[in-house]
């Protein structure tokens, strides 16, 4: 079989200190490391061989700084790729056994154990308590920017299709920076598309439009090879990190019908300006998926009939004077994700380049009747584990999604 033809010759070193203290790279059994546009920051979890008196006497209970490398090495050795984090320890679990009165001094009896971390620059960041009142006229990104940068973060905002109108006056009440940009969010919206927020490792605060990225250049390609193929060639390219491959089955969802029977068909937000006493801001759900959903290339859903004469009005919202910003936004997020495919990821790849969520990826499938689901999507969350057996092996579940099923 072709897959059998090509091992990239790569591997990867960890290094993990704790409290200043070095651990023994072959006590390292399990590297996790997850990302998701949906949560604020990375988490990533330990799996070590320990000796239980260590963590007690050491007093390993998570108050002290935790630090990780991991570096993918190439064949000569060369380091590639490397990510480095500074972690903080927010579980850990790890059995007690009985053992004899005084068991300091004895030979080393090691358990597992397991932390769960997460990234320490961008935890502190994305709960860090802001507060702001202008009295001058911003727009969104002026009073988001200005909240990450007192936040301690570096701002990495999308223009693209960014709200512009300026709020003559804004309050931001007492919160965290994550929860303000969740209130701005809501209270103005971002985009006319489907906006995202999170922290990267490298304390990077990321406030991305989505639906218009998936238009860019994607960050990768992965392709599901067919069984009758030759996938020499295609094998061969995963040394560059821009390729990926799988011949595991893959998982697809789609849920058009019940998220457009929830949304509905034609939508009526009731808002009420300053200088009226309300004002309907009115769009059919068709449009909303052509101009601000997460689509790529089909700008059309297919939904039961039953559904498509459905009106809703959302009257929760008080909007922000005639502004349709706020409403498309909502809307889009709504439906970012009515198609998902679940991709699973193995051999000894370059998979660091998997934690760029947000960005626009390429699935590629050589099975005839898998083309209508291929094109782009946009990379929701990657789960990396890294297994230490003879070697380490990475393996990786993505997930990808956007708002039409087929192209």
């Amino acid at each position: 079989m072709a897959e059998s033809r090509y091992i990239p010759g790569r591997s990867y070193k960890f290094e993990l200190s704790i409290k200043g203290n070095e651990i023994n790279a072959n006590d390292i059994t399990r590297v996790q490391i997850i990302s998701s546009i949906t949560v604020p920051y990375q988490v990533l979890i330990l799996d070590i061989f320990i000796d239980q008196n260590d963590i007690i006497l050491d007093e390993i209970f998570g108050q002290d700084p935790c630090k990780l490398k991991v570096t993918l090495l190439e064949q000569t050795g060369i380091p590639a790729d490397m990510l480095e984090s500074d972690l903080m320890i927010t579980n850990i679990d790890h059995p007690m056994d009985t053992r004899s009165q005084l068991s300091d001094g004895v030979q080393k009896d090691r358990t597992p154990l397991q932390l769960t971390t997460i990234v320490r620059p961008a935890f502190a960041t994305m709960t860090a308590l802001v507060n702001k009142v202008h009295e001058d006229a911003k727009s969104p990104k002026e009073i988001i920017e200005e909240l990450i940068g007192e936040a301690g973060g570096t701002p990495k905002y999308d223009t693209d299709k960014e709200n512009k109108e300026k709020a003559v006056q804004s309050i931001v009440p007492p919160t965290t920076l994550y929860k303000a940009i969740q209130y701005i969010d809501y209270n103005f919206g971002l985009y006319d598309g489907v906006p995202v927020y999170f922290c990267d490792y490298e304390n990077n605060v990321h406030v991305a439009n989505i639906s218009a990225r998936i238009d860019k250049a994607q960050v990768f390609t992965i392709s599901q090879l067919a069984s009758d193929m030759d996938a020499t060639k295609i094998i061969e390219k995963t040394t560059d990190g821009k390729h990926f491959y799988t011949y595991s089955p893959i998982e697809s969802r789609w849920q058009g019908n019940v998220r457009s029977a929830i949304i509905a068909k034609t939508l009526k937000h009731i808002v009420k300006p300053k200088d009226t006493l309300s004002h309907t801001v009115e769009h059919d759900f068709d449009s909303i998926v052509s101009d601000n959903g997460l689509v790529f290339k089909n700008k059309k859903v297919d939904i039961d009939e039953k559904i498509s004469s459905r009106k809703k009005y959302y009257i929760a919202h008080s909007g922000f004077e005639y502004s349709e910003t706020f409403a498309k936004s909502m809307i889009a997020k709504k439906i970012s994700n009515l198609s998902t495919i679940i991709i699973n990821i193995e051999k000894n790849l370059p998979v660091l380049s998997l934690i760029d969520i947000g960005q626009p990826v390429k699935f590629d499938p050589k099975t005839e009747e898998y083309i209508p689901l291929s094109g782009k999507y946009i990379l929701k969350s990657s789960h990396i584990t890294f297994n230490r057996q003879a070697e380490w092996q990475a393996t990786a579940s993505i997930q990808l999604i956007r708002t039409n099923k087929k192209i």
